[in-house]
């Protein structure tokens, strides 16, 4: 790189010199003969413990001497071979019409520079996050970089790269003549990717060498980031050997093409040093993503590449008006002592709506970056230059939602303008919320442990994206407690979820998950939840999809509710007992699934879905209210059950004011006899009556209100259900289910879950005049 300065700004004795007293500084026997570079060295190398500008001025003041001018040739000597740039070597482009940038070859044995926080552009000026004073032990703080030790070019590389920096007039020759080759990896090899120095308008060029992730002292840092728009669209250039073999010349060492997304070029870009390399693993480039072999190989290793990345990079994005404000304002809310004043301040409407915009970033719903994230040592948000350390950007998270109620003026008159972007708390907060509680340390210390088993983890997650629909499990196995350690091509795992091939079919993916879940719960509950992805090809109907989930992006492009909450509620946690406990028996997963249990009736009567959770007039006739009636004192016990699922919003049982908070309601329905429990929110009516409104629409929402023909049984069910349909309750499902006969009544299929009253708590399993019955689903 030439230097920015004069060739003969040293050929006079100057007034001052610097030299770094700061302990343990790798540059403390260098000399800087200007006061801006000294100043820059400062900010980049030592900003992050630096705690204000006092000290950076009194560290400036220290390092500051004279030179003797009797000993000042022998600094220049040294200044000289300490900064061969001070000296530019001239190089000639003769082939080349238009010069271009070309990066030196540098071995990744240099040491790459120990902090990320403040970073120097062309012009000398830094930008990085400021660090607040009165943050208590609260302070906002970015870990060093790694050292890149245990990552070694191969040898012959080395060789010819310090030939090419004898001979500069021969790098224009080594030009980029063909895309990047990958060469195979051994069994316990990945890739790093060495991100060569470079300034921000050049092109980025870096090194792809194998690692063994056995290796016990290799220091890299990992990239977690948002594929976005996935056409690789923009250049880099990859430094390798064109042809093996010990007979090979300076043509055989290339900078081979490589086009990559948009993001994870920005995303180098402003990962990459203007003078060290950076050690990264990114798997759009460590991973051959063209070998579908190698590709599903190295996917089972990336728990164990994130658990031994020295640090995480998060990329966020660029950074903007909005970004700065969220993050500058992280410090000030991690301030337990002024928490209060902030909450109250509504001049703070702003910087709270900019930390929920951030909150809204694509990143947030990756489904990868949940294990990346659970594994990691140490990680960092970086929006553009900005950076702030994830323990204090999930503590400010957590303390916003915990205390959103109280902020002023984001709920108040001006709440629209503060209105949530789409789907804005969802995804942040969950992995906020789980991001310290997926993996543990084990009792005898040293080792740390999944937490949760499969079927709790896809439930949980199971609105974050993936590009691969399989990847709703692969993302995942690494963090289930009931799952052995994986490879997906090893078959010797008694789990048959440990079986599977990462290019395995989705259906066969889909199936062994359902498999796995059943088999070691002894539950069929799975069958009930949408959990799976939407996918062109047909599933079997006890495989059931998030297009049915409670949350999501409707028509109208807005994100909210859907559908109704599921009844069966969370793994390990169930609401209901429509089985009276009997467990899970004489099943088979053979050409569908084939179950026990008890045929409870038919579908008589069934009234069009509750669109927008409005309760039709002939719903409430069914559940025996007549708005005529001069008995007007009490709602109906199987109207207002019903309509809240017999249960509070958290499972337990109904509050004891529904009944009378129900009576109020429907003394406010319209002259049509409708409950639009939308509108009546609206309207502004009693907190009571709104409270038990909500949790009317989390049950009722486009549900089917219906009775059976032979037991008049009224209740709700799936919007596909229709005349004709079985209710049933299986063994070792906790609620009943809608079942459709096909094939002239062998098979069924499963049409959902359903809440019916009087048939919640088991009454089926006792009543004597109900048979088993073998079900099989397809």
């Amino acid at each position: 790189m030439r230097s920015k300065h004069q060739s003969g700004a040293l050929a006079t004795t100057p007034a001052k010199l610097y030299r770094c007293l700061v302990a343990g500084c790798k540059s403390s026997e260098k000399v800087w003969p200007r006061g801006d570079n000294f100043r820059s060295h400062l900010k980049r190398v030592h900003g992050h413990i630096i705690p204000s500008d006092e000290d950076f001025e009194k560290l400036v003041h220290k390092g500051e001497f004279s030179p003797d001018p009797a000993t000042f040739p022998m600094i220049t000597s040294a200044l000289q071979k300490d900064n061969p740039e001070s000296q530019p070597a001239k190089v000639y482009f003769p082939d080349i019409k238009k010069k271009e940038n070309v990066a030196t070859f540098t071995t990744v044995q240099t040491p790459i520079r120990p902090a990320v926080g403040p970073k120097t552009n062309k012009g000398g000026s830094s930008h990085h996050v400021p660090i607040h004073k009165n943050v208590s032990s609260n302070n906002a703080h970015v870990p060093k970089r790694p050292q890149p030790t245990g990552v070694k070019p191969d040898p012959l590389e080395a060789e010819s790269n310090n030939r090419l920096t004898s001979f500069p007039q021969t790098v224009a020759r080594i030009i980029a003549r063909s895309d990047y080759e990958y060469k195979p990896l051994s069994q316990d090899e990945t890739r790093i990717l060495v991100l060569l120095p470079g300034e921000r308008d050049e092109a980025i060029q870096c090194r792809l060498l194998p690692l063994s992730v056995q290796a016990p002292a290799v220091s890299y840092e990992a990239l977690s980031y948002y594929w976005g728009d996935t056409r690789a669209s923009k250049e880099i250039r990859i430094h390798c050997i064109k042809r093996r073999g010990q007979k090979r010349s300076l043509r055989d060492f290339v900078r081979a093409k490589r086009f990559i997304p948009a993001n994870l070029h920005s995303a180098l870009l402003h990962l990459r040093d203007s003078s060290y390399p950076i050690n990264l693993w990114v798997d759009n480039l460590c991973i051959n993503m063209n070998d579908s072999r190698e590709r599903a190989h190295q996917v089972s290793k990336m728990a164990q590449i994130y658990r031994k990345a020295n640090n995480v990079c998060v990329w966020l994005g660029e950074n903007d008006e909005s970004s700065k404000l969220a993050l500058e304002f992280i410090p000030k809310i991690l301030n337990l002592s002024s928490l209060d004043n902030e909450l109250e301040d509504e001049s703070n409407s702003k910087s709270w709506k900019a930390l929920r915009d951030l909150m809204a970033r694509k990143w947030f719903s990756r489904r990868w970056i949940i294990q990346e994230i659970a594994f990691a040592k140490s990680s960092t948000i970086h929006c553009g230059d900005d950076v702030v350390h994830w323990a204090d950007f999930a503590g400010a998270v957590g303390l916003f939602i915990s205390r959103m109620d109280r902020i002023k003026d984001f709920h108040g008159h001006n709440s629209s303008r503060l209105r949530p972007a789409i789907g804005w708390p969802r995804f942040a907060t969950r992995i906020v919320e789980f991001s310290q509680s997926l993996i543990q340390e084990a009792e005898n210390g040293g080792k740390f442990e999944p937490t949760f088993d499969l079927e709790t983890l896809i439930w949980t997650f199971k609105d974050f994206d993936c590009t691969d629909p399989r990847d709703r499990v692969y993302s995942l196995l690494a963090l289930a407690r009931d799952v052995p350690p994986l490879e997906y091509n090893n078959v010797d795992f008694e789990s048959a979820i440990s079986s599977l091939e990462y290019e395995a079919d989705i259906t066969d993916v889909l199936q062994r998950c359902v498999m796995h879940c059943v088999n070691l719960s002894k539950s069929l509950d799975i069958i009930c939840r949408p959990w799976a992805p939407t996918v062109s090809k047909p599933l079997p109907s006890w495989i059931g999809t998030i297009a049915s989930s409670a949350f999501g992006v409707r028509d109208d492009g807005s994100f909210g509710r859907k559908n109704g909450n599921s009844f069966v509620g969370s793994p390990n946690r169930k609401t209901y007992n429509a089985s009276a406990g009997r467990t899970l028996q004489d099943y088979q997963f053979s050409e569908g699934l084939q179950l026990v249990g008890l045929k409870v009736d038919v579908i008589g009567a069934c009234l069009p879905r509750a669109s927008g959770g409005i309760v039709w007039r002939e719903a409430l006739h069914m559940a025996g209210w007549d708005e005529k009636s001069d008995k007007l004192d009490s709602a109906p016990e199987k109207l207002w059950r019903t309509l809240v699922a017999d249960r509070s919003p958290d499972g337990s049982p109904p509050k004891i004011w529904y009944q009378r908070a129900c009576l109020y309601t429907l003394a406010q329905t319209s002259s049509t006899g409708v409950l639009d429990t939308s509108a009546l929110i609206r309207s502004g009516g009693p907190s009571i009556m709104v409270e038990f409104l909500e949790r009317v629409q989390s049950v009722v929402w486009n549900r089917k209100f219906f009775t059976t023909s032979g037991r008049n049984l009224f209740g709700l069910g799936p919007d596909g259900l229709q005349n004709g349909d079985a209710v049933a309750v299986l063994y070792g499902c906790s609620v009943p289910v809608i079942l459709r006969p096909v094939e002239n009544r062998m098979h069924y299929k499963l049409v959902g879950e359903c809440y019916i009253h009087g048939l919640m708590d088991g009454q089926a399993v006792t009543d004597p005049n109900l048979r088993d019955e073998l079900f099989h689903l397809i």
